[in-house]
């Protein structure tokens, strides 16, 4: 395509950057521009839609922790989150064998043992694609 690439660390990266770069934008301000979106967790109501689906990608064990030890209370304190979808970007044996030839420590191991568990339980929001 002819969109340039996201820059190391992501989307965070970008919208950092746009935001120091566009310093009106800012929802403290009361002149802010309307030209980039602003996202408020969690979300307001919009269409007369009261819920919303929460969507992660990742890839590795080494940063579960990084997102499911927030899962934990959004799950409770987030009126209207209903669904988290964890886009699992390696082979799902990852999970449960680490990455070839990278067997995970202790830690990861239950991180990734938690989110299984988490994806197996029927009335837990999460799963796993």
């Amino acid at each position: 395509t002819d969109l340039p690439m996201l820059p190391e660390g992501g989307v965070a990266s970008a919208l950092e950057k746009w935001m120091s770069d566009n310093p009106l934008s800012s929802s403290s301000s009361t002149n802010y521009n309307n030209d980039y979106p602003t996202c408020y967790l969690p979300p307001a109501k919009s269409c007369n839609v009261t819920t919303y689906t929460l969507v992660i990608m990742s890839h590795t064990t080494e940063r579960l922790q990084t997102f499911m030890d927030p899962l934990g209370s959004m799950v409770d304190s987030w009126p209207g989150l209903t669904e988290i979808i964890i886009v699992w970007n390696s082979p799902r044996s990852t999970l449960t064998d680490g990455a070839a030839g990278k067997p995970m420590d202790s830690k990861q191991q239950s991180y990734a043992t938690k989110l299984l568990q988490w994806d197996e339980d029927s009335s837990h929001p999460l799963r796993i694609f």
